[in-house]
């Protein structure tokens, strides 16, 4: 079984968010289940699903968190945009700002009941350009 596999277990049971983050170092950390350390947030399952992807990730959802954005429209916003790629050109090069462009329509679209404040906020926590707003 997975690391992922493992962690699923301990997310579904009826453990407290602390106990699961101690089963978790102690079970999953040891690197012999896991080839990099991650470090799983249990205290919501919007906050575990971002920390898989990593902390870094997590992070930017705690950011938008503290603007008043839930972590699960984060989450939203996150996984809608995060595997867009470029258009090509003729020539076969990346059209400017196209993939950029698309990221922000995936946010919008994932996001519907954001107020204009809180999905700019977004989009600076996504590193989304200021030419595509």
């Amino acid at each position: 079984e997975d690391f992922l596999g493992k962690r699923r277990i301990i997310r579904g049971s009826g453990f407290s968010a602390e106990d699961k983050s101690w089963l978790d170092q102690q079970l999953l950390s040891d690197g012999f289940f896991m080839k990099k350390e991650i470090s799983a947030d249990y205290s919501s399952e919007a906050a575990l699903r971002l920390s898989e992807y990593s902390n870094e990730i997590l992070d930017k959802g705690r950011q938008a968190e503290r603007a008043g954005i839930s972590l699960d429209t984060f989450l939203a916003a996150y996984e809608a945009q995060r595997d867009l790629e470029s258009d090509k050109g003729k020539d076969g090069q990346p059209v400017p700002l196209s993939k950029m462009k698309k990221r922000k329509t995936a946010i919008d679209q994932a996001t519907p009941n954001l107020k204009p404040t809180q999905r700019r906020q977004v989009y600076e926590i996504l590193g989304i350009s200021e030419k595509v707003w």
